[in-house]
């Protein structure tokens, strides 16, 4: 349903006395050459901190951000170019909801029309009122919402509203990101309901992006793991939370374990700048078990087992206490 392959975004940067400096950055990569896929009626979830490209991805999966390299492909159809025409197709396929979504309702709308405007941009007549209100209810909203402005909403209301609004053309793949944030606890898991029941009832795929493992655990077939615009690790949910091979990935479920030793799952130093990546691995400066190899060579995509692959010089074998580690053989995948 959705095929990423070596996708490279790249934004200016600086300004005016970046371009006047001899010597200075003119270009920051925000992704760094990604490839990934989700196959249909599967939910694949990306995992990383703040900053490290995930949002980036699903912006460039619908042509929101500008590609430098590589290709996206959704449900078979790719664009030819940067233009908007040449998007449509793809942006027909898919629905988007927006890590915010009180910013991403136009406060000036009335929900009926903010969730049926997709009809309107790609010109198809329908009556909106009566579309509407099935789209309400299919998030499970009384159609009494229809009137109400997004100022009238509670923050489930909202992205129940969003979510409705980006099943409105019936989208083979849904890109949600951060779809819980800010959400109580209780309306978290109504929401993480309804997209599951929604994903058995049309058949959809799922992008979740999040930095909430405990989410990702339950909801996702498969993950992967973002660090400074590259995937470390990816392979069926499972496998990876039983048996994660790359030592950040490790760190991250250590930090978010109840019975982690003490001093586990902790990173030393601070998350690099993409405008001067580390040489080699660019995790070193940051893992316990970095060597002299991981400092001068870039580590690639390696297969451990079925579908789960890492890119690392040292893998873990067993999730064991941060830092400590076992050697396995790896082989290298071919496309």
């Amino acid at each position: 349903m959705l095929e990423i392959n070596d996708l490279v975004v790249r934004y200016k940067h600086g300004g005016l006395l970046n371009r006047l400096t001899p010597g200075a950055v003119r270009q920051v990569e925000v992704l760094a050459g990604v490839s990934l896929h989700v196959p249909p009626g599967k939910t694949l979830g990306l995992i990383g901190e703040s900053g490290s490209g995930k949002t980036t991805l699903g912006r460039a999966v619908i042509g929101l951000a500008p590609i430098g390299r590589g290709s996206v492909q959704v449900n078979g159809r790719q664009p030819n170019d940067a233009s908007d025409l040449s998007w449509r197709a793809i942006r027909r396929e898919t629905g988007l909801i927006f890590q915010d979504p009180m910013a991403a309702l136009d406060p000036r709308m009335t929900v009926e029309h903010l969730i049926t405007e997709p009809f309107v941009v790609n010109g198809r007549e329908i009556k909106r009122r009566a579309e509407a209100s099935r789209l309400l209810d299919l998030v499970s909203l009384p159609s009494l919402f229809l009137d109400r402005y997004p100022h009238q909403l509670s923050g489930g209301q909202a992205r129940r509203v969003a979510v409705a609004r980006a099943l409105a053309l019936r989208p083979k793949l849904i890109i949600a990101d951060e779809p819980t944030a800010g959400l109580d606890l209780s309306v978290q898991g109504e929401l993480l309901n309804l997209l599951t029941s929604l994903q058995r009832e049309l058949g959809m795929s799922y992008l979740i992006i999040t930095h909430n493992l405990a989410i990702t655990r339950h909801v996702t077939d498969r993950i992967a793991i973002m660090y400074l615009g590259r995937i470390v690790e990816t392979g069926p949910t499972d496998r990876v939370f039983r048996a994660p091979a790359h030592p950040y990935t490790q760190a991250l479920l250590s930090a978010k374990s109840q019975h982690q030793s003490p001093g586990s799952g902790v990173l030393r130093g601070d998350v690099p700048t993409l405008a001067h990546r580390p040489a080699g691995c660019e995790f070193h400066t940051r893992c316990p078990l970095a060597s002299e190899l991981c400092r001068q060579t870039a580590p690639t995509l390696l297969s451990i087992t079925g579908e789960h692959q890492v890119s690392c010089h040292t893998p873990l074998i067993n999730p064991r206490p941060f830092g400590q580690t076992g050697r396995i053989e790896l082989k290298e995948t071919h496309p």
